[in-house]
């Protein structure tokens, strides 16, 4: 059975069934649910890295160069070295330097964030293990002016 010419044109312009289902209940399409989810997860971010910005720079002031710091880091970083795949440290920890510490806490500087979310309890656990320092405070690298220019370098 075919169904008239008026009648498709008529269904077309109402939209599908689902469509008009989806409406008559409120609800929205899944597209607009995945991208409420998308933009609800960019501002959890967004919120995280403002906080993380706001302790770093409660922090800095505070950071004293110290040769205790870099020895016990010196000490922490071949505990690690032994502890990780010699891929995944001169990947990750290798970049990593000491700067200073604060109340008896080392604080290194890494270049990549990653570092801190995958390695920072690990990195923390091995300054604990060498020494009697308690622990690790981690602040990210400030970029380089060249990071910033754009030029497709790699």
């Amino acid at each position: 059975m075919t169904v008239p010419l008026e009648e498709r044109k008529r269904r077309v312009a109402a939209g599908s069934r689902r469509k008009r289902d989806l409406a008559a209940v409120g609800q929205r399409r899944p597209e607009e649910r995945w991208q409420r989810q998308a933009d609800a997860e960019e501002r959890r971010v967004d919120a995280r890295e403002q906080r993380r910005a706001e302790r770093e720079a409660r922090l800095r002031p505070r950071i004293a160069p110290s040769p205790g710091a870099e020895a016990v880091w010196a000490k922490a970083r071949e505990c690690l070295r032994a502890a990780l795949l010699p891929s995944a440290f001169d990947l990750w920890i290798e970049a990593t330097r000491c700067i200073g510490e604060i109340d008896r806490a080392v604080v290194v500087e890494v270049e990549r964030p990653w570092t801190e979310r995958r390695y920072g309890r690990l990195i923390g656990d091995a300054v604990r293990a060498v020494s009697d320092w308690r622990g690790v405070y981690i602040v990210r690298a400030p970029r380089r002016e060249s990071d910033d220019e754009g030029d497709g370098l790699l």
